[in-house]
């Protein structure tokens, strides 16, 4: 079992869903997130850094304090071709996202969580992050063409608090962790609960072998089980 072991729920569409269930674990290309033009999941910004603009100077002047210079709204570092880094993302169903109720004497799904989480679609597959990372453990050991992976819950931040959100980059430097601006969204978002495995070539870049986005056969999940979402969100519930 995984340090950190959760409960993930996948939403979308029946037949994608039936298809994972089934072990056939699809990774989306990174700029599916990024043109997506939907308000709860769309961000342009997604896998991008927020530079501090308190940080820019020229000739050791500060564009801002010495220049006078007014700040930018935004100001944001990407780096060139990595719209195709593939991920694959669900939610957790953990505390986070559970409230208490007395009349119940249970803990169900909070209202929030519920509002937003319904768009993603009529269905959900439910599953452990255990045994997905294990059975892909068992393809990367038997495959011919080498690939990695990486997975965290994602950390919400507020991207306008530049102070807390540098000290958060400079601990994930210190890990020498590339891909953890891949693991970062802003605080809006934080009510989704994301869980996200990266997926990345070790020999060479890894190519798009499933239309845009990249798949690998796992094998069917043991545990594993799919329900219409609003029977799931409504009828959740979890005793101590």
């Amino acid at each position: 079992m995984l340090i950190n072991d959760v409960i993930l729920a996948k939403f979308g569409k029946l037949e994608y869903l039936e298809l994972l269930k089934d072990g056939h674990l699809y990774f989306s290309p990174i700029k599916v997130l990024r043109d997506d033009g939907t308000l709860y999941r769309g961000d342009i910004n997604e896998g991008k850094v927020p530079i501090d603009p308190q940080k820019f100077y020229i000739n050791g002047k500060s564009l801002i304090n010495d220049y006078k210079l007014p700040p930018p709204d935004s100001l944001m570092l990407s780096y060139n071709n990595d719209d195709n880094r593939f991920i694959f993302c669900s939610a957790m169903i953990n505390n986070t996202i559970l409230e208490y109720s007395s009349s119940e004497n249970s803990h169900i799904l909070c209202q929030a969580f519920k509002d937003n989480i319904s768009q993603f679609g009529e269905h959900v597959i439910i599953f452990w992050s255990s045994e997905l990372i294990k059975r892909l453990n068992t393809v990367l050991d038997n495959s011919i063409k080498k690939f990695g992976y990486l997975f965290n819950p994602i950390s919400y931040v507020d991207f306008t608090d530049f102070l807390g959100y540098n000290y958060f980059i400079e601990a994930q430097k210190k890990h020498s962790n590339f891909y953890a601006r891949y693991f970062i969204k802003d605080i809006s978002y934080k009510i989704q609960n994301e869980w996200r495995l990266l997926i990345n070539g070790l020999d060479c870049h890894l190519e798009a072998n499933c239309g845009e986005g990249f798949l690998v056969d796992i094998g069917k999940f043991e545990i594993a089980q799919i329900y219409e979402t609003s029977t799931f969100l409504d009828g959740l519930r979890w005793n101590e």
